[in-house]
């Protein structure tokens, strides 16, 4: 799924799709009063469980919104991860708004994994072209399908395919310049992943690590000379460090050929759920981010976070590891969601290395 296509599904899966967190999720949101999922005491999908909820969130990129919509999990056998079927839309205040549709499903003690995402959304934010913004509104819709077969209990392989059609609009007369060609896109692509999952639990592990590889070809249908591969690695680890404490880390590497479109490019943020900067405002060919982070619990349902991470990005990987790098840390609080499933909601605040301080509102954790 395109980058920026990515930032409209941040707000879409907090109303559509709680449960697919465990696939990592990004930011999402924060509800307005305490909301509980009943107990899971069987199995199969017609013991599952309700959650619907108005979800108020904020990201640097969005700004603040309000997303609405539920979900319903469930798990279809012993040896599965949790499955969703959700559905919702959003509206934040710089009148970007979207609605979708999520589907997650692991059967068979997760043999056979698909997932579904169909998204259509209209987005204002800001390009950040030298040394000033460009503001401009992005229609985008479309979808994503995901096939994954879990060849040994740890290692899965996949494919995926996805459609998007966006359409670019200048919200005052300055001229787009590289992004001209960008206006208008219809793109294709196709995807190759494989995912070696040691961890001991997908919504909040404590040990164990998460490597995955994502190779994908894009083809610009009404633009038929340009094509492009793109590549995603990244690799995630966790060891459990005191009383309920648990360390996390994360080193992500991005690259992409020149045909790309901007919102596919590699973009610190959207690429590696990256706090601290606007996700249009550091984007090429190609990124190196490395991320940690202490997770701890206060009492009960509360706990709280430390981070901290710095990324760059660069024309190619050389230039990416040369820098500069772009760096940011910052403190979070988390709110257990659920006493079946250990989804939490969470308020980030992030300071980076320009001064700027941002506030990120979302669900689940951020690798």
């Amino acid at each position: 799924m395109p980058s920026l296509f990515r930032i409209c599904a941040a707000a879409l899966v907090a109303a559509i799709s709680v449960g697919n967190a465990s696939a990592q999720s990004i930011p999402v949101a924060e509800p307005t009063g305490p909301v509980d999922i009943d107990s899971v005491g069987s199995f199969g999908f017609s013991h599952g469980s309700f959650i619907v909820a108005p979800i108020p969130f904020q990201n640097p990129t969005l700004d603040a919104g309000l997303a609405l919509g539920g979900a319903y999990l469930f798990d279809a056998d012993p040896g599965s991860d949790s499955s969703s079927i959700g559905l919702g839309g959003f509206k934040t205040s710089n009148d970007s708004r979207g609605f979708g549709l999520g589907v997650n499903l692991n059967l068979g003690a997760n043999r056979w994994q698909t997932s579904f995402v169909a998204a259509d959304a209209d987005l204002n934010y800001d390009l950040y072209i030298g040394e000033g913004t460009l503001p401009v509104r992005q229609s985008v819709r479309g979808g994503r399908l995901k096939f994954g077969y879990g060849v040994t209990g740890e290692l899965t392989l996949g494919v995926g395919l996805s459609y998007a059609e966006t359409s670019l609009e200048v919200a005052t007369r300055r001229v787009l310049t590289d992004y001209e060609r960008d206006a208008r896109v219809n793109l294709v692509k196709g995807l190759l992943y494989a995912e070696l999952d040691r961890r001991d639990d997908g919504f909040y592990p404590t040990t164990g690590q998460l490597l995955s590889a994502e190779l994908s070809f894009g083809q610009l249908t009404n633009q038929r000379e340009r094509s492009y591969a793109k590549g995603l690695l990244s690799a995630a680890a966790y060891a459990p460090v005191g009383y309920e404490g648990v360390l996390a880390g994360l080193v992500t590497l991005c690259a992409v050929q020149d045909d790309a479109p901007f919102f596919d490019a590699c973009a610190l943020g959207p690429s590696d759920a990256f706090r601290g900067y606007a996700g249009t405002q550091f984007i090429d060919n190609a990124l190196l981010s490395v991320q940690s982070e202490y997770r701890g619990r206060i009492v009960g349902r509360l706990g709280y976070v430390l981070f901290a991470g710095a990324g760059a990005v660069g024309s190619d990987l050389a230039s990416a590891l040369d820098g500069p790098y772009h760096a940011a840390a910052g403190a979070g609080l988390r709110y257990r969601l659920s006493k079946s499933f250990p989804v939490d909601y969470a308020v980030d605040v992030s300071f980076n290395d320009d001064g700027e301080e941002l506030l990120y509102i979302s669900v689940g954790q951020r690798f």
